[in-house]
């Protein structure tokens, strides 16, 4: 195994010190060189801060506040130490919302995750980032650069000459959404072109589903995927283990309770804060807005550092489309061009792997002007194109999807929660296909997270009608839960037989493979949790007709011997919590 330097593999418990000596230094240099924290950190004794209790007790520099505190104190919101006219380039995120790159040529610490990725000094890099107001292509040049390799500016869109430039300039590597990727790969096969040199990915800006990468895979690239934000660059980035997102080395991660700073239990659902150790733009307690949690262990590719699950959901109303953010704010202004609309719901969704944002807002009477001026407007807010759905008043309902936040003059703004919206101020925080539909597994660990933490008690059952016993368990303590993609696909079938004629085998198959749909015609991406237990106690009664009852049988689980401490996975909906 080949690491990036010797800081990855290092022991936890030195990395730990070094963090805190990096820690008190950083909240020193910060209340020192910049207005904000000159004023948020009044009071604080630097060099006192050097425990992560200690931090549990600074206050949280929220994303969603970086709009106001630089309308406030432009450019940077007084979150800057360095001066503007000494940064290496500015730029603007939507929002707006503006970033600094200092002196340095990698600050945002992307050499790391390119390494992890494969790419080595020497190589080309296609780099389809956009070049154009946001920082995300810089971020992966500057760490391109710093690993010696060579970068072409590729760009976003222009397909057919992102092609003949691959199959004339024979990169090693892209970078960019893995949406555009299969995009590029797709053209080259339409087109003839030899595509074939390149042999690994680096992708963000949305998610990587398990489709995507596989169907990379067949035709010889491998991807890795990374979570970055425009604020503080990588954070956590994939290995080869392919088991969760290792952590920078240069940053301090914790995982909040969402609304509070306060530092949830190792496993359980938080918001993603982050504080850096960039002199020319301190960030401390930098809260994402993301959801995620830390896997427990050491990663199977060696780094020591902690892994983050991927995204879990967010912890406000921002969402992405595109590879950018879309704010409430910026649906504030649209509603007050138009006070004819009472209400409105930003919909994301991802039919055939491409964003689509449709506003669903309520009015009185619907025209085709109205519906042009409203299109225009939400292009010109958000930059982006999108669709516009008219429906009566009341034809919005207060569904508890998304929650609602207060509009402007009256009105309502209202944000369906996407399946996976994008969840990264520049980048997507990877697990699962955005817009896969949404299991009740899934929608429970979201919504319910304490529900499945590591060490709580849960059951599964069996029995009632039908059965030839009341009811047989199994019962154990969670080890872990995650949001996992799959495919739903058509049920194997026996047929002309009944589930009671199907031998165990034919039966086991079906279990399986749920879940699972009636017809290949609605096959479909879903989203749903499983939960792994360790098991602790069952009763499994012997039956004739249990052997096709269902997934315990005889002591078994889909034949597997049962044994105290072995480990079992389900479905997250098909457990319940037991009465202790």
């Amino acid at each position: 195994m080949s690491y990036y330097d010797p800081l990855e593999t290092r022991d936890p418990d030195e990395r730990e010190d070094d963090l805190m000596d990096k820690l008190a230094r950083q909240v020193a240099h910060a209340k020192e060189t910049t207005s904000h924290y000159f004023h948020t950190l009044a009071g604080i004794n630097p060099f006192e801060v050097v425990t992560r209790e200690a931090l549990a007790r600074l206050p949280l520099t929220r994303k969603r506040d970086l709009i106001e505190l630089q309308k406030k104190s432009p450019p940077f919101g007084g979150l800057n130490s360095l001066p503007r006219h000494n940064a290496r380039r500015v730029f603007a995120s939507p929002g707006p919302i503006y970033e600094m790159q200092g002196k340095e040529l990698d600050p945002w610490r992307m050499a790391r995750v390119l390494y992890a990725a494969g790419f080595r000094n020497g190589d080309l890099i296609h780099n389809c980032f956009s070049y154009h107001f946001t920082p995300g292509a810089f971020i992966f040049e500057g760490g391109a650069r710093k690993l010696g390799c060579s970068v072409f500016p590729g760009g976003t869109g222009q397909t057919e000459q992102q092609v003949q430039a691959i199959a004339d300039l024979r990169p090693e590597g892209y970078v960019g959404t893995p949406s555009f990727l299969r995009i590029i790969v797709e053209k080259a096969e339409e087109l003839g072109a030899d595509v074939s040199s390149l042999r690994k990915a680096s992708v963000s800006g949305e998610a990587l589903p398990g489709v995507t990468r596989d169907w990379l895979r067949e035709r010889g690239i491998t991807v890795r995927q990374c979570y970055a934000t425009a604020d503080i660059g990588a954070i956590a980035y994939e290995t080869d283990a392919e088991e969760g997102l290792v952590v920078e080395e240069g940053l301090l991660v914790e995982i909040v309770r969402p609304g509070t700073g306060d530092p949830v239990a190792p496993g359980e659902v938080g918001e993603v804060v982050v504080t850096t150790f960039n002199p020319d733009y301190p960030l401390i307690r930098f809260a994402t807005g993301d959801l995620s949690a830390l896997m427990p262990g050491r990663s199977p590719c060696g780094r020591s550092n902690i892994r983050l699950r991927g995204w879990m959901g967010r912890a406000d109303q921002t969402t992405k489309v595109k590879g950018m953010f879309v704010h409430p704010e910026q649906l504030a202004d649209l509603a007050r061009r138009h006070p004819e609309i009472h209400r409105m719901r930003l919909v994301v969704d991802n039919p055939g792997g491409q964003d689509r944002m449709v506003l669903h807002c309520e009015i009185e009477a619907g025209s085709e002007a109205l519906d042009k001026a409203v299109v225009a407007s939400l292009r010109e807010v958000t930059k982006l194109r999108g669709e516009v759905a008219f429906c009566a008043p009341g034809g919005l309902l207060n569904d508890g999807e998304g929650g609602a936040g207060s509009g402007v003059d009256g009105s309502v703004l209202w944000r369906l929660r996407p399946f996976l919206p994008a969840l990264l101020v520049l980048f997507a925080l990877p697990v699962v296909a955005r817009a896969a539909e949404l299991l009740p597994s899934a929608q429970l660990l979201r919504s319910q997270p304490e529900r499945l933490a590591p060490g709580r008690c849960v059951i599964y059952g069996e029995g009632g009608a039908g059965l030839a016993v009341a009811e047989y368990f199994v019962r154990g303590r969670v080890v872990a839960a995650r949001l996992e993609e799959r495919r739903l696909a058509a049920c194997p079938e026996a047929a002309g037989q009944s589930v009671e004629q199907s031998s165990r085998e034919e039966f086991n198959r079906l279990l399986l493979a749920r879940p699972c749909v009636s017809s290949e015609r609605y096959a479909r991406d879903v989203q749903l949790a499983i939960v792994r237990l360790r098991v602790d106690q069952w009763e499994t009664p012997y039956a004739r007709r249990a052997a096709n009852a269902g997934r315990l049988y005889r002591g078994m689980f889909i034949d597997r011997q049962l044994k105290e401490g072995m480990e079992i996975e389900l479905e997250a909906d098909l457990l319940g919590a037991c009465e202790e």
